[in-house]
This record gives C-alpha cells, sequence and structure tokens, in this order.
C-alpha cells in the first residue's frame, strides 16, 4: 500500500496518487482496500454522488426512498456506484474526491468520504456472476498467485457551496479528458512557438459547455457534440442556459446549415427552422446569429453542420472525440 499527496503551486486541489496490492490472502480471508477522508464537514447522513458523470445524485445513510430498508448489510448497503466524482457537504462547505475510473464510494458518518480503491474475494457474492473477484497477475481463478496491482489517483477539493460545484466540473474534465501531448521532428530549433486556436479568433467557449465530439464526416460535414456541464441549481451561474455560435468552431468556412439529431446522430430530429419548439427560435428573434444554438442545464446536444469546401488540402478538418 502507498499514497502520495501532492499539492501543486496555485493548484486549490490536492492530488492523491495510491497505489495497492498484491492483496494477501494466504489466511483464506478476502479483503476490500478503501481510501478514507476524514474532516470537520458537518454533513450528518448525507452523501452525494454523480450518475455517469453527469447529474449529483443526493444519497441518505441506511435509507432508500422508495421501500423500507432492512438494515442487514451496515456498510455494504451504503457504498454507492460513481464514475466521476463523491460529495459531502455541510452548510458552509463542500468536500469532493473527483476519480480517474468507475469505483464504490460511501459516507459512513458525518465529515467522512471513502472510495473503495480495490479488493480481491475468495467468496462469491451471490450477485449473478457464480465466481468469487479473484484477479490475479497470472489471469487464473483457483491458484495461490499474487493479485493484480493496481494504481490511480483521485483529485481532492474543499471550498466553499458556491464555488464548489465549478470547481469539480472541471476537475472531472482533467482527470477523465485529460490533455495529450504530440510530438514532431524538427530540423532546428524553432525561435518563435507556432500558435493555433480550433475556434474563431481564439475565442473560448462558454465556462459551463464541453466540447464532447468535433469529427468530419466527409469533406463539407462535421459532427458536433456539446454539452452543458451543470445541473439546474447546482451553480449560481453556470447553472444558466448556454449560446454557441456554431461558426465559431470552424473558423474560416461558411456554414451552408445545420441540423440537430438524436444524440447518437443517427437520425434528424428536424431541421432548426422547422423545429418550433427548439430555444434557438427565441435566439433568433433576438437578433443572435443564424447558427447559434442554446443548451439548458444538464443537456447534451448533437449537430451536423454542412459548410462550403474549402480548396486548400491544408485546411481539411480532422475530429476531436
Amino acid at each position: 500500500l502507498s499514497l502520495t499527496t501532492r499539492l501543486y503551486a496555485e493548484a486549490e486541489w490536492a492530488e492523491l496518487t495510491w497505489q495497492v496490492g498484491p492483496i494477501p490472502f494466504e489466511d483464506g480471508l478476502g479483503r476490500e482496500i478503501s481510501m478514507r477522508v476524514r474532516s470537520k464537514l458537518e454533513s450528518g447522513d448525507k452523501l452525494y454522488t454523480d450518475s455517469n458523470g453527469r447529474d449529483m445524485l443526493e444519497r441518505t445513510l441506511n435509507y432508500r426512498k422508495t421501500w423500507t430498508l432492512n438494515s442487514t448489510e451496515p456498510i455494504a448497503q451504503n457504498y454507492y456506484p460513481i464514475t466521476a466524482a463523491a460529495a459531502i457537504r455541510d452548510e458552509e462547505y463542500e468536500l469532493s474526491l473527483v476519480t480517474d475510473r468507475a469505483q464504490g464510494a460511501a459516507s459512513l458518518h458525518s465529515g467522512e468520504l471513502e472510495v473503495m480503491l480495490h479488493r480481491r474475494i475468495l467468496v462469491d457474492d451471490i450477485r449473478g456472476v457464480a465466481e468469487p473477484l479473484n484477479e490475479t497477475e497470472c489471469g487464473c481463478r483457483n491458484c495461490n498467485c499474487e493479485g493484480l496491482r493496481v494504481k490511480g489517483s483521485q483529485y481532492l477539493l474543499v471550498d466553499s457551496l458556491d464555488g464548489a460545484s465549478g470547481k469539480r466540473r472541471a476537475l472531472q474534465l482533467m482527470q477523465q479528458e485529460p490533455v495529450v501531448l504530440a510530438f514532431r521532428n524538427v530540423d532546428k530549433m524553432e525561435p518563435d512557438v507556432p500558435k493555433f486556436s480550433g475556434l474563431k479568433g481564439g475565442k473560448p467557449l462558454p465556462q459551463n459547455v464541453h466540447l464532447m465530439t468535433f469529427q468530419a464526416m466527409n469533406e463539407t460535414t462535421v459532427l458536433v457534440r456539446l454539452a452543458h456541464m451543470f445541473g439546474k441549481g447546482e451553480h449560481g451561474q453556470l447553472s444558466a442556459p448556454a449560446s454557441i455560435d456554431l461558426s465559431d468552431l470552424l473558423p474560416g468556412r461558411d456554414i451552408v446549415q445545420f441540423t440537430e439529431t438524436t444524440l447518437t446522430a443517427n437520425q434528424d430530429i428536424k431541421s432548426y427552422f422547422l423545429y418550433a419548439s427548439n430555444p434557438l427560435q427565441k435566439l433568433l428573434s433576438t437578433g443572435a446569429p443564424a447558427s447559434s444554438i442554446a443548451i439548458q442545464p444538464m443537456e447534451i446536444k448533437t449537430f451536423l453542420v454542412q459548410h462550403k469546401a474549402k480548396k486548400s488540402p491544408q485546411q481539411s478538418i480532422t475530429h476531436i472525440s
């Protein structure tokens, strides 16, 4: 077992890097390894976990909203799945852990937040798989080989209720979609570093909007998928609806038309000028550009954007996804 805590200059969060394994089993007992953070927050019996990286759901210790819980597993029954983050709150502050993978999280006592990192179970848990979770380095099951070694990291953030959700959402993107470094060969040192922005004039997207997909379908059509990062009422300013001009994503190109599709882009919802209930109509009535679209809190929208062909081969569009 090892746990390393790093505090970076000017960062408002801490990085917790851990390594677990192999888990001993010689005594015939299975083990589950969790990391627990204790704080002075008076969080009571509440826990907040993400739903597939989107909404944050409130959980209550030893309670189910739709039925009376027969409390026979005080630990297991209070563990919930997370794919991105878990948090506890009191009237002033929020403490959150942002994970790099799907895990289980719990808050068994006020002010505590724990995440399961690794486990080696020698007996089936009677959940339908009909085999114990006994993963080994060699890949066998019924053997005496060493168990798996795993490494990972979490970001630990403590902030006021007003600012915590905005910073937590940004950390989620850092964890799950890290910057990818690319390199190329050069003949000599270049005095000036080339600069490039895929956005018109280097203008950033709204702070509450995430560009999930930007993919060339052919020479004149681009698939664009945008997501609102915040839920309704989650943040004082960033939970507001956002508007984006799609032409900002295609600098130097003239948009011919764009069509909103289903999430998977395999079915046309309706063209924007025929979709009467589309919030775009309100934008158009206020003089917004014809290529502007609106995104409501927690909404994900997909568009097929058609533009005029570009003659220069150096201006071809690739994709981001």
